[in-house]
């Protein structure tokens, strides 16, 4: 992965703008309740698991595009471990949704993937994109 810590993106502050707003999307519909549509939606099996693990694989990897060090990609997974405990806890205060520890597992799944999967080639999803520009 050496050659892919030189790399730097021309756009990086759209990305980066994109980035924090999928973290924003996360929050809020964390914290909101959920319409009867969106629960339906949900009920495949393991579906709420399911949908926890790609919310987070998403935003993990996003960031992974952007930043290629070792101990910056620690940060945000650090980070984002820490917001779904957080989210969790205030689910759990809000009243209208339930703290479920087992979406935490399902959330450090999905960073877990997206570190993998960003180790090689696909960390440079956002510079292939650059080219295309």
């Amino acid at each position: 992965m050496g050659s892919v810590n030189l790399v730097t993106l021309r756009y990086r502050w759209v990305w980066l703008a994109i980035g924090w707003s999928l973290v924003i999307a996360l929050i809020i519909s964390s914290l909101i309740s959920l319409p009867p549509a969106t629960d339906s939606l949900l009920k495949l099996p393991f579906g709420d698991k399911i949908a926890h693990a790609v919310a987070y694989l998403v935003i993990m990897g996003w960031f992974a595009q952007i930043y290629h060090a070792p101990p910056t990609r620690c940060g945000y997974v650090i980070g984002f471990l820490l917001l779904g405990i957080i989210l969790e806890i205030l689910q759990g205060w809000g009243g209208f949704r339930v703290a479920d520890w087992t979406d935490v597992v399902a959330n450090s799944l999905g960073i877990g993937i997206a570190w993998i999967l960003t180790r090689g080639r696909l960390a440079l999803w956002l510079v292939y994109i650059e080219s295309k520009i």
